[in-house]
């Protein structure tokens, strides 16, 4: 304890704790490393880009062999340390936006957290540009959902489009914009605008037969071509 530790003694206990960590003393490895990295925070500057990255290794690996769970107390200081840099990447905001997501069981909590990510990667010219724009649209894919799990549909729905402007055929979002506008219709009073959301929906669903997303993208399309001519009738 109180021990400074160089670069050189962070890479020898990094091999240490990969040491460990292959052997599947997992537990060890979690208190070993999460100490390491506390006492260098502690001892500026503490750069993860410049020093050793075999820790980092080693956690990851730890991560994997539990199944990637995302609670280890050694990945979670390392992810977030990386986070205050600069430098850091869509890549490593992701994974700390799944650190803030794990254990939590409110909805509203979870769309904070997607939110915000969203916030900060728009920011990030690598992301909007293209270098790194995957991890946007899939951060704004799933803060659209989120707004849909807290019972705020329209506000999805533009979500979802603004999605769009970036990938306007991702994945299923024809087809989740098709539910929103149904949802929408059921709840619009007016019979004129009831029936242009309807229409809308239609429009969506037919879009997404065109880009089957793995294959199952057109079969629920088509489900819910087929339910909306059933309520028709």
């Amino acid at each position: 304890a109180g021990v400074r530790l160089r670069p050189e003694g962070y890479e020898y206990v990094s091999y240490y704790v990969a040491a460990r960590a292959q052997a599947g003393r997992l537990d060890e490895a979690d208190k070993v490393g999460a100490d390491i990295l506390k006492r260098f925070a502690a001892q500026p500057p503490f750069n993860l880009d410049q020093d050793p990255h075999c820790l980092y290794s080693a956690v990851v690996q730890m991560k994997d062999q539990r199944e990637h769970r995302h609670n280890s107390e050694a990945s979670a200081l390392i992810l977030r340390e990386r986070a205050r840099s600069p430098q850091a990447d869509a890549t490593v905001h992701m994974q700390v936006a799944l650190l803030d997501l794990a254990g939590l069981k409110n909805a509203t909590q979870e769309l904070k957290v997607w939110e915000g990510l969203v916030g900060k990667l728009e920011t990030d010219s690598a992301c909007v540009s293209g270098e790194n724009l995957r991890s946007l649209v899939s951060a704004y894919y799933k803060f659209a959902h989120a707004l849909n799990q807290v019972g705020r549909p329209a506000d999805a729905l533009v979500a979802y489009q603004k999605l769009q402007v970036y990938s306007p055929h991702y994945a299923e979002v024809h087809y989740n914009k098709g539910i929103l506008l149904s949802v929408l219709a059921d709840k619009e009073p007016d019979a004129a605008k009831k029936a242009q959301l309807l229409e809308e929906a239609r429009q969506e669903f037919l879009l997404q037969t065109q880009y089957n997303w793995h294959g199952t993208a057109a079969d629920n399309a088509n489900k819910a071509i087929a339910k909306l001519q059933l309520a028709e009738k």
